[in-house]
């Protein structure tokens, strides 16, 4: 790991992990370097913008900075910091959508399985928002459908925590 600091209200070191470093200085050479130098100041801004709190080691892809995090209001989440061609760099999630609140339960359900939690998640999300459980159960059942969908779109296996999500639903 390459350890940067950052100023702000987030009194830690974000952990750069040393492959991600490699990476993005081999596929993006000064562009990522340069990405590398800012990305300790972007997660810690981004954090405190969306009230994030760190909760985990941070991960990452080929060119991207993931941060396991809690939202203000418990649910865990990612921030997705990446170097991208069409900007210098971008920040995804916590992304808003429109539209019915039901369709956005399986992210939180899924986010750092545990097949223990699947049901309180679901009934404390139901209970908080105010869902219709049946119809917030099929919209959840519905993107386990989509998302396993796009699996064997490109001939790979669902994963099997999203089916054990959908089979702790049944009921």
């Amino acid at each position: 790991m390459n350890r940067f600091t950052h100023a702000g209200r987030v009194a830690r070191v974000i952990d750069i992990p040393a492959a991600l470093a490699a990476s993005l200085t081999h596929f993006h050479g000064p562009e990522g370097h340069a990405f590398l130098t800012v990305l300790p100041r972007l997660a810690a801004a981004h954090l405190d913008r969306w009230d994030l709190r760190p909760d985990g080691p941070p991960m990452h892809g080929r060119c991207a900075l993931v941060l396991p995090v809690t939202r203000a209001d418990g649910t865990p989440a990612a921030l997705k910091l990446l170097g991208a061609p069409r900007a210098p760099w971008l920040a995804i999630d916590p992304k808003p959508l429109a539209g019915d609140p039901g369709f956005e339960l399986w992210p939180a359900l899924v986010n750092r399985f545990d097949p223990g939690d699947v049901r309180r998640r679901f009934d404390a999300m139901t209970d908080v928002l105010a869902l219709d459980r049946t119809r917030a159960r099929a919209w959840t059942l519905a993107r386990l459908l989509q998302t396993s969908l796009w699996s064997v779109e490109k001939d790979r296996a669902p994963d099997e925590e999203w089916l054990e999500t959908g089979r702790r639903l049944r009921d």
